[in-house]
């Protein structure tokens, strides 16, 4: 299956709505998944757009994605275009622009702008006879812009109409250019045209608005239209002429195009909306008969029950009064229904939103999201679900019950502060996220911020608290703030049904150390390994310094071997490492001993004595195999020593202290070779030095521990492939030869 990834913003705009919609119906119809990343940006470029907002787009990760659908030049701010560019067109794969694709020549283009509005301005032509007619279009250079203006000048030329300068005029697509031109037209700074052409139909609704407001007629006095459908132009007076909207049509064909970029092959459309031009009331037209228009209205409707529900839903007296984060989860979904359409919502929310996991400094987040997010999944026909998942695993997660649909991701944040997002999956490609939901999302942000404040202000009480549970030479957190912080994330891993790790590191013979070399050495090596903790630091783990020598790390985390580090030994011979800079006799010895594993109904203070009473088991067994290892070397020296005595493993295990069989296991692991082996090696090494000095074979036998020359003379051909007179003679000849 494949996915593709769209970052189209505005969804409060009907256009980008009619879009989505084309695409859902489209993608739905070839068996691929949509992903939107989404904000609700402001349309006005004077407007400060948060960038809160725009770290959507930091979510995405081109690996999960087949293609991109991007949308830039709908907004205002360069600096987030040229973040979407970078993001697709880096990505490596296949992208489709729509300011790109919206072409003149029709052969790349995704919609026929140029063509459409040629149609309407020719109905303003042939019509009804009007010849004085202006164009207002979006921003200069906007592709919108131009190609239907090229479509006003083919109409215009097709008639023989000259065109000047001063009946062309540049607006932004929304309502402040029209609002102006038609200022200047009643104030008489301009001569009044019999018709204007609006490349928008939103200008048009404001345009007919404002000159009837300042006394001039419409249609009477001047036409109007506006070009695409928008229920705006619908509810004004007159109601506005327009050409059937592109925006379904548009979703439709950019996926047909994303398929064949994939493919190399062409799809067929599920049905597009008619192209044609809808007279109305604002040219002196009347009669619309649109079916979609009354569709659209309908759907108004709709929305516009549902904002009353809204607004006596009490959402923010319900969300505002939230204890924590789990108490806001479960609340929110008490007020879900407001979402129109709903399948199923997927809250991720970052692990340090309260910025109380003592990983930044920074007072809140404000850029991306946190590696680690808490998700919560609810959907009106099932209780829920709650887990911890990683960033780059969202993907993955979202499309685990397979099947073809479109997800839309928008950003959960206050301000510039990012908390995390929502993944909504809806039930019908007609439903569309709205400005309901815009709403919706500014009240979860603001009850979001509220905790946040609150976390702020308990902390921030408890600072002097804070510096009584700091360790004044690491910063570390002493016994008392590892005894408070253990507690609480005792209670998060059970909370959250992670697994609870306890470390404690315990420097062995540092007073010792100290007598020998100083008291500072005490500093050094506490410093050392501090400077080693903060090095492997990961997930939620905190440090803490107990005692003199003695650290512990306490954290949480749902991964099978997410602290391999720690049961491991890269950790404890890093702490050796540096250690030994300090102490190059190597006296301080530390030691470690970890717990992780999910709680059950353990008590912490158990945990934790369990876990002291290993590390000094552990430390006692390493001393006692060290102890024992020094004695098997004793004992080797003197199986060379002394061949020739009656050894047996019963002997050899009683003069080290071990039992036969752990005495055998440690000589095999010391030297590689078992005991007996060992024995056989040294007699035949023995009896080699005793030949060479002349001792006939029995004696050589005899002084070497053997009762049996025969039994000798096997184990020695089986040792060397020789008998010992054999080997005795190629000593010889090697002695004799002259060139030796």
């Amino acid at each position: 299956m494949k996915k593709i990834c769209v970052i189209m913003t505005g969804f409060h705009s009907e256009y980008a709505r009619m879009t989505a919609q084309g695409m859902s119906d489209q993608a739905a119809a070839l068996g691929y998944s949509l992903f939107f990343h989404s904000y609700y940006g402001h349309s006005d470029p004077t407007v400060k757009i948060y960038f809160g907002e725009t770290n959507i787009i930091d979510l995405i990760s081109a690996g999960d994605f087949d293609a991109f659908i991007i949308q830039p030049g709908v907004i205002h701010d360069e600096g987030v275009r040229r973040k979407i560019r970078k993001t697709a067109f880096e990505s490596g794969r296949s992208v489709l622009d729509f300011d790109r694709f919206c072409s003149p020549d029709q052969h790349n283009g995704i919609w026929a702008d140029r063509e459409n509005f040629r149609l309407l301005t020719e109905h303003l032509l042939d019509v009804h006879g009007l010849t004085n007619i202006w164009y207002i279009g979006g921003p200069k250079g906007d592709p919108y812009s131009e190609y239907r203006l090229l479509g006003y000048r083919d109409a215009m030329d097709s008639h023989g109409i000259e065109i000047s300068d001063d009946m062309i005029f540049y607006g932004d697509f929304w309502k402040d250019h029209a609002i102006k031109l038609a200022d200047m037209i009643a104030d008489g700074k301009l001569p009044r045209p019999q018709a204007i052409a609006c490349a928008a139909t939103v200008p048009a609704a404001m345009l007919i608005e404002r000159l009837t407001d300042r006394g001039i007629r419409v249609p009477q006095d001047i036409a109007v239209t506006g070009y695409d459908r928008f229920i705006i132009g619908e509810l004004c007076t007159p109601s506005v002429t327009y050409a059937s909207s592109p925006n379904y049509n548009q979703g439709v064909l950019a996926i047909i195009k994303v398929h064949e970029m994939l493919t190399g092959r062409k799809a067929e459309s599920v049905p597009l909306q008619p192209v044609c031009i809808f007279p109305s009331g604002s040219c002196g037209c009347f009669g619309n008969n649109d079916s979609i228009m009354r569709r659209m209205k309908t759907d108004l409707l709709e929305q516009l029950a549902r904002d009353d529900l809204f607004r006596n839903s009490g959402m923010q007296e319900t969300l505002s009064t939230a204890e924590d984060l789990q108490d806001l989860l479960t609340r929110l979904t008490r007020v879900e229904y407001l979402i129109r359409g709903l399948h199923t919502i997927h809250y991720f929310i970052c692990d340090d939103w309260d910025s109380m996991n003592g990983q930044a400094e920074a007072a809140y987040r404000s850029c991306g999201y946190s590696d680690r997010l808490i998700v919560h999944t609810h959907s009106p026909l099932t209780s829920g679900s709650r887990c911890l998942l990683h960033r780059k695993d969202i993907t993955e997660y979202l499309s685990d019950g397979g099947g073809a649909y479109a997800y839309y991701l928008f950003p959960i944040h206050y301000e510039d502060r990012a908390f995390g997002f929502i993944a909504l999956r809806l039930t019908e490609s007609r439903y569309v996220p709205d400005s309901l939901l815009w709403n919706w999302l500014q009240i979860v942000g603001n009850s979001l911020e509220m905790l946040r404040i609150r976390s702020y202000l308990t902390r921030f009480s408890m600072r002097r608290h804070l510096a009584a549970v700091r360790d004044n030479l690491t910063g570390l957190y002493n016994k008392r703030g590892f005894e408070e912080l253990s507690a609480e994330m005792y209670e998060y891993a059970v909370l959250h049904h992670e697994k609870l790790l306890l470390c404690v590191i315990r420097l062995y013979h540092i007073s010792e150390a100290s007598r020998e070399l100083g008291f500072e050495v005490i500093n050094d090596a506490v410093t050392a390994v501090s400077g080693v903790l903060s090095r492997y630091r990961k997930g939620n783990e905190q440090f803490c310094r107990t005692e003199q020598g003695v650290f512990w790390i306490v954290g949480s985390s749902s991964e099978e071997e997410y602290f391999a580090d720690y049961s491991g030994r890269a950790f404890i011979e890093e702490c050796r490492k540096q250690l030994l800079t300090i102490d190059e006799k190597n006296t301080i010895q530390p030691e470690m001993a970890v717990f992780y594993e999910y709680t059950g109904d353990r008590p912490l203070e158990s945990l934790v004595k369990t876990l002291e009473f290993k590390l000094s088991k552990k430390h006692l067994n390493d001393r006692r195999h060290t102890f024992h290892i020094h004695n098997i070397h004793d004992l080797r020296t003197e199986l060379y020593r002394h061949p020739e005595q009656k050894w047996s493993i019963e002997q050899m295990a009683q003069t080290v202290m071990l039992s036969r069989t752990h005495f055998q296991r440690i000589y095999r692991q010391t030297f590689g070779i078992s005991a007996s082996a060992d024995l056989i090696n040294a007699r035949i090494k023995h009896a080699k030095e005793l030949l060479l000095l002349g001792n006939s074979i029995t004696v050589t036998a005899e002084l070497c521990g053997y009762s049996s020359g025969d039994y000798f003379m096997h184990q020695f051909k089986k040792m060397t492939g020789m008998t010992p007179s054999e080997w005795l003679d190629g000593k010889r000849n090697v002695y004799s030869d002259p060139t030796v």
